[in-house]
């Protein structure tokens, strides 16, 4: 029999398998009926499977809270949400650590801020739970326990509700009143229904009232708005643990709300302990001893104690004489379950298996995900022999299962393991499925989302009006009339200050431009300015259309080799991957797989942020086409990343014994001939360079795949060449932050598109701090990156900033060893200090932004960026990408100069990397990006094309009809019906309050091409605002009349007392009989229908005649 264990090398792979279903299954002591068997302590080890950690924990929650230390963030997110998958009552809580250092003035982010004080508050009301923390969360001092008797504020559907009560503990509670609340701490108060983001929640919750009482709690997504769950009752916490109790109350410890815990103890979680307690008194002495007038908080620091435990009180809370502190040795072979899916004869392997733990009567549970892996992975064990198997729903049921039962259960867990403390043995998903099994997002993260939401408009907005050109959108205005309903009107600037009002409805012709207004030339408001540059543009727009129409007709129609890899040495390869893939991963690989196996040539764009694995998706692509038999061809951007790439791949595929190739510039003239021999005789079949590999000498045997990272990094002639080399054969390109060309082209469907949205398991987000540059601040964030053992990155814009800041970093860290890189180096230096830094050496790497594109410095975990203001929004964020690729808490620091003022495009900027921080926000910066330096047109690289004159969006609506248009279709007609009805309909102020929320609902309403949209919109606006009154019922029903008016081609209607009278588009043809037999008569270019209406019933008689002309 073979096997293969996570850690395990392939040689002797056999045998270990042997002994480990041996150990396995001799058979464990009887079940105990105590409540708390006797614990074989030994068994559980630091580096256990996450699934032994909680069961252990939850065997001791019966006798009091249980609080577990970890020396890992990431580890204890993911043990959070297994806890709480095997029991979702244990009360498992996540204590993150602030995601600030000690003494720089920082306030810590919402979403951490408010987490700890939901679980400090739940804590000091006695709840029973398990706390799951790193050594490093509860050093921090906290206040008394009494101090949270105020900190919360109850809401229960039917309850009575005190408005100004309510208020009054936002305010207290440190909560910021927001029009539109979709982040932590924001609420809005306004209306018939108020909306809250709980800091500490994963989501906002939404009340409706009513005459003082709670009608109704909501959860709604904050990225749509929409509610998507019915809540009975809901506790708002305070923002901070700052805002309970005062700074001198703050002297109390989590230990103390807890004192008769029982301690579990990672053992690596003193250490880290200790490297805190040493970096906050470096902080201390740094903040302390810094010479007057560098700090700019002039008042001297407190002492460490005021804030934090010491090192005697760490010790005395937390190695108490029951404390149970988990060795540092690796897990045993008897712990740990076998990789199934790395294996040829896995099915076999899998039925042995299943076989000895039903003779050795042990429960046999199956976790998974998700209920499509769950269904796959209880498939492979029936198949296996263990039949039935019956789904439970938390650990308990495992527990009060009978002996040698088969159980599923729904659980995220990243390996199976053989229990410890009961004759339990699980398998996870992941054993069974490898690279294809499904992963949860962390527990307690909030991925960006990668769609950006499509920007609203907004007052002060650059918009492009169809028919008038470019202008500034001011905002909207109410209109008065003596003898009619208020209505809303758009208020546009034009050039010389000219202003113009236009009807709501004609924000279908409006698009939102995004420029900067200062650096715009805006059109006449007549519309002669624009009418001779739109003439040049909508023809342009129509021959690239044409072009893209025939390349994709060109690429449907060529074929390529259908490249389908051996299943278990794939799977073998695979599980070399260190980490759980996300959701969004797995499918892009399953897309690239499903593309290289199609017999058409793949073009496919994968787009991840930075650091969210999208090597591995070509890694594993590359391993198709390898394993099938063709040649692979990895190419970057530069000689570093090249250098880097070959280094991954070399370690990866030397598991199957494949040789890579490199060749780069730096790559030594004999090793280059060796390289270009072995192509052309098909002897090496990977290689990774730069675009050398499609330089001239260059031959391949039997090329299957080219993988193309960060291709907008290329010049014209390097894309051409590549493009060239692949001909025929399938392409994969990779993009972090994807430049717009290469975004639309993907989105229109000339490039299959993939995207990666959600983090890796382990990845935390990057604190970033927008300040002014303070020596105390470097000095100390530089200082506790040393302390925790990782590495800094400073970052300078120009090569000539390099030696005035390698003497500022002298003069304040003079302790700390600097490397050097720029970019007039040699290309060796530069190569030779980065394998030196990546290796361990220095603390800081000085350098220019020759370090922007995806390099891998996993020991690095803090940068400093010196003038923010003198790079490109996506530049910032590419940088912010460097560092953060561990399991560590990541800091970024955008430094600006105290001296320099800071212009109204670069206050935008920071503000930008500064909001746009979450994982995945480097899609929204990207689209952001658009905005502040524009974009290139889609064939070529002039930034100063067709985005620019349209803006984005309306570029890419009028591409997406020029497409249809070459492609034959029929488009919809676009005009705007003109209704005169004298009826008006509006968006009550007093329904959305908020102006700029108008404005966009009114945008949406009039560019809705569909019933259907209407409908979603007024859905949207009674579940966000509360029920439609009869203006806003008349302001749908007006929209409805004119998408009629457009199938029917009618431009115009007119309505009083007597009769209805509908203009004809001139092209517009009905039948004359039709026409009669709908009660109409001609009058010319109109039919008249004569019909008598009043204000009450017009709109619904217009509205049925329409429908009886369709019909």
């Amino acid at each position: 029999m073979r096997g293969l264990l996570r850690g395990s090398e392939p040689a002797g792979r056999s045998g270990l398998v042997r002994d480990h279903l041996r150990a396995c299954h001799e058979p464990m002591p009887a079940r105990s009926t105590s409540p708390n068997p006797p614990l074989r302590q030994q068994a559980v080890v630091s580096d256990s499977p996450l699934g032994a950690i909680a069961e252990l924990a939850l065997s001791r929650r019966d006798d009091a809270t249980v609080v577990v230390l970890l020396a890992s963030e990431r580890r204890a997110e993911m043990l959070g949400a297994i806890l709480h998958a095997f029991d979702p009552g244990c009360g498992a809580m996540v204590l993150p650590r602030t995601d600030v250092l000690p003494y720089d003035g920082i306030v810590p982010s919402r979403d951490i801020a408010g987490r700890r004080a939901s679980v400090l508050r739940r804590l000091a009301q006695g709840s029973r739970a398990i706390v799951v923390a790193t050594s490093d969360a509860v050093l921090q001092r906290i206040p008394p326990r009494e101090a949270w008797t105020d900190a919360v504020f109850p809401l229960k559907v039917g309850q009575p509700l005190d408005l100004t009560a309510l208020r009054e503990f936002l305010e207290r509670a440190g909560y910021d009143l927001d029009a539109r609340v979709d982040d932590p701490g924001e609420a809005n108060l306004q209306g018939q229904m108020i909306d809250v983001f709980p800091a500490g929640a994963i989501g906002p919750v939404r009340i409706e009232h009513e005459d003082g009482r709670i009608l109704g709690l909501s959860a709604y997504d904050p990225l749509t708005q929409r509610s998507t769950g019915d809540l009975a009752e809901f506790v708002l916490d305070v923002a901070s643990e700052g805002c309970v109790g005062t700074d001198e109350q703050a002297a109390a410890s989590v230990f103390d709300y807890v004192p008769k815990a029982l301690i579990i103890a990672d053992a690596k979680a003193d250490a880290r302990a200790s490297t805190f307690l040493q970096s906050v008194r470096d902080a201390y002495q740094t903040r302390r001893t810094l010479p007057a007038g560098l700090a700019r908080d002039m008042r001297p620091p407190m002492p460490p104690d005021q804030f934090y435990l010491d090192r005697a009180a760490w010790q005395a809370a937390s190695k108490r004489p029951d404390t149970l502190v988990l060795a540092d040795v690796p897990p045993a072979a008897e712990q740990r379950v076998p990789l199934f899916a790395a294996e040829r004869s896995q099915q076999r392997l899998l039925r042995e298996f299943v076989a000895g733990t039903a003779k050795a009567g042990r429960t046999l549970v199956l976790t998974a995900a998700d209920a499509h892996d769950r269904r796959a992975s209880e498939s492979r064990l029936r198949r296996a022999g263990a039949s039935p198997v019956t789904q439970v729903s938390s650990w308990a049921d495992v527990l009060a299962a009978p002996k040698g039962a088969v159980l599923s259960l729904r659980a995220d867990l990243e390996a199976g393991f053989v229990s410890p403390v009961a004759d339990v043995t699980v398998i996870a998903a992941a054993d069974l499925l490898g690279s294809r099994a499904r992963h949860d997002a962390p527990f307690g993260i909030r991925a960006a989302a990668i769609q950006p939401e499509v920007e609203r408009l907004q007052a002060g907005d650059t918009v492009l009006h169809l028919a008038r050109g470019l202008g500034v959108l001011t905002g909207l205005e109410t209109v008065e009339a003596a003898d009619a309903a208020a209505t809303d009107m758009v208020r546009l600037r034009y050039a010389d200050d000219t202003d113009v009002l236009l009807p709501v409805q004609e924000l279908a012709a409006v698009w939102r431009h995004g420029g900067d207004p200062e650096s715009l030339t805006l059109d006449n408001a007549d519309g002669t300015t624009w009418s001779r540059r739109s003439a040049r543009l909508w023809s342009e727009i129509g021959e690239t259309a044409q072009k893209m129409v025939a390349l994709a007709a060109e690429r449907e129609a060529r074929t390529a080799p259908a490249l389908r890899p051996a299943v278990a040495e794939y799977e073998r390869f695979a599980s070399g991957f260190s980490f759980l893939p996300t959701a969004d991963q797995s499918a892009a690989t399953e897309a690239v797989l499903d593309d290289l196996a199609s017999g058409r040539p793949m073009d496919r764009l994968v787009c991840g942020d930075v650091g969210f694995g999208k090597t591995e998706v070509a890694l594993r692509a590359a391993a198709a086409t390898v394993l099938a038999g063709k040649q692979v061809a990895v190419v970057a951007p530069t000689t570093v990343l090249a250098a880097q790439h070959a280094e991954t791949f070399r370690r990866r595929f030397a598991a199957l014994g494949i040789a890579v190739g490199h060749l780069s510039r730096v790559a030594r003239p004999a090793e280059a001939r060796e390289v270009k021999t072995k192509l052309a005789d098909g002897s090496l079949r990977l290689v990774v360079g730069t675009h050398a590999i499609a330089g001239k000498g260059v031959r391949f045997a039997d090329l299957g795949l080219v993988v193309i990272d960060e291709e907008h990094r290329f010049g014209v002639r390097e894309k051409g060449r590549l493009r060239a080399l692949a001909e025929g054969v399938h392409m994969l390109t990779l993009s972090a932050t994807p430049i717009p060309r290469t975004l639309r082209m993907a989105t229109l469907g000339l490039q299959e598109l993939s995207t990666i949205a959600t983090p890796p398991a382990r990845r935390l987000p990057v604190r970033s701090i927008v300040r002014d540059f303070d020596d105390a601040t470097v000095a100390a964030a530089l200082r506790y990156e040393r302390r925790r053992g990782g590495q800094s990155l400073a970052v300078c814009p120009r090569i000539e900033d390099i030696p005035s800041m390698a003497e500022r970093l002298a003069g304040i860290v003079p302790d700390l060893a600097v490397l050097t890189i720029h970019g007039r180096m040699a290309a060796a230096d530069i190569d030779d200090a980065l394998v030196r830094f990546a290796g361990g050496e220095g603390d800081i790497l000085l350098a220019t932004n020759i370090i922007e594109s995806g390099l891998d410095l996993p020991r690095a975990n803090t940068i400093l960026i010196w003038r923010p203001d003198r790079f490109g929004l996506t530049q910032l964020h590419q940088l912010r990408g460097r560092v953060g690729r561990g399991a560590r808490r990541a800091f970024a620091y955008f430094l600006s100069d105290p001296d320099q003022s800071k212009t109204a495009a670069t206050e935008k900027r920071l503000a930008a990397i500064r909001d746009a921080s979450g994982l995945g926000a480097g899609f929204a910066l990207s689209a952001r990006d658009l905005d502040l330096r524009g974009a290139g047109a889609l064939f070529g690289e002039d930034q100063a094309g067709h985005i620019e004159i349209a803006g984005s969006e309306l570029y890419a609506d009028l591409l997406d009809r020029a497409l249809r248009q070459a492609r034959g279709e029929t488009l919809p007609d676009e005009i705007i019906p003109e209704l005169h009805v004298e009826i008006g309909g509006r968006i009550p102020p007093d329904l959305v309050p908020d102006a700029d929320t108008r404005l966009a609902l009114y945008a949406r309403l009039a560019k809705a091409r569909h019933e259907d949209d209407l409908d979603q919109i007024e859905a949207e606006i009674e579940d966000r605002f509360g029920e439609a009154p009869g203006e806003l019922l008349d302001l749908l029903t007006l929209a409805r009349v004119r998408l009629r008016c457009r199938a029917l081609g009618l431009t115009r209607i007119d309505a009083g007392p007597q009769a209805i009278a509908l203009t004809l588009r001139p092209d517009c043809r009905l039948d004359a009989q039709h026409a009669s037999r709908c009660g109409l008569r001609r009058s010319g270019e109109r039919l008249i229908a004569d019909v008598p209406t009043d204000a009450g019933n017009r709109l619904e008689t217009l509205m049925a005649l329409l429908d009886e002309i369709a019909g």
